[in-house]
């Protein structure tokens, strides 16, 4: 005899879950790219004033 199963919760109702969870994940990466991005933008500006004062002109 073959058993049947009861039906659950429609798997429906997992398919928004799941693009909750990706929409949240690719808004984490965006955000680590924005960081990513700010940075990458400042550091060069640092470093540079931390260089020029560091020039010694005989």
């Amino acid at each position: 005899m073959r058993h049947q199963r009861a039906p659950n919760k429609p798997k429906t109702h997992q398919k928004p879950t799941m693009r909750a969870g990706k929409r949240s994940l690719l808004l984490d990466f965006i955000k680590f790219i924005a960081w990513v991005i700010v940075v990458g933008l400042l550091l060069p500006p640092i470093a540079c004033s931390l260089q020029q004062g560091e020039v010694d002109y005989d």
